[in-house]
């Protein structure tokens, strides 16, 4: 990044003076530089065709495939110990959103057998707009229109290689799981039982052109190419 930006002409920025002490903002920790090597020629070599909104595939595809482990992972083991932060209390609830997500997908959208437990669930006296928000397989009717093929994509992915887990297991972090939008709702109330985007994660990036239509990134990269 710093490359880039001094190509550019962004800024003129001196390492040498960005050092605060022994701390180098600069400097890359070995193994964090070999597990980003092997994800890059990882991508390199089965990417080659694809369009920067298909990159996060390969991510997207792991989680899938570590659903169930993810909390067991370095990354939220090492949240777990900023325990006054509530980050893996955050990292947490999402996965189990996206693992909704995965399974409001995996069962056909008019499977009665499905469906009945969640109506009987929701008529309970528990926590109701919750319950409507997050339920365990009613997610779809919030899910945009890309979540089906981008989840057929992911659940025929092979397996990710091991490299490429590790950087993954150990350096990504979730941003989706930071950034909790409904929390500043009705007037800084928030959404009882609910802080995340309604849409989830199975969609791709909008970009806006001159108007409120949020057109998905990877349309306008396809007319492009």
């Amino acid at each position: 990044m710093y490359d880039a930006a001094r190509a550019a002409g962004v800024m003129a920025l001196n390492k040498e003076g960005a050092k605060d002490g022994s701390y180098d903002p600069f400097a890359v920790d070995p193994q964090l530089q070999k597990s980003y090597n092997a994800f890059m020629a990882h991508q390199r070599a089965t990417a080659e065709r694809w369009q920067l909104g298909d990159w996060w595939l390969t991510y997207l595809s792991w989680r899938y495939q570590v659903r169930f482990d993810y909390c067991k992972l370095p990354f939220f083991s090492r949240a777990m110990k900023n325990k006054g932060s509530g980050d893996a209390t955050d990292i947490g609830d999402t996965n189990l959103l996206l693992r909704a997500d995965f399974e409001s997908l995996e069962v056909p959208e008019w499977n009665w057998a499905q469906v009945w437990p969640e109506i009987v669930r929701r008529l309970l006296p528990m926590d109701a707009l919750s319950q409507w928000l997050v339920p365990r397989r009613g997610r779809r009717p919030m899910l945009p229109g890309e979540a089906i093929p981008i989840f057929d994509q992911v659940r025929r992915w092979p397996r990710i290689d091991e490299h490429v887990a590790r950087f993954f297991a150990d350096y990504v972090h979730d941003s989706f799981a930071g950034f909790k939008p409904m929390d500043d709702v009705a007037f800084g109330m928030g959404v009882p039982g609910y802080s995340w985007e309604f849409a989830g994660y199975l969609r791709y990036r909008r970009n806006f052109f001159g108007s409120d239509q949020a057109l998905p990134q990877i349309d306008e990269e396809r007319k492009a190419s």
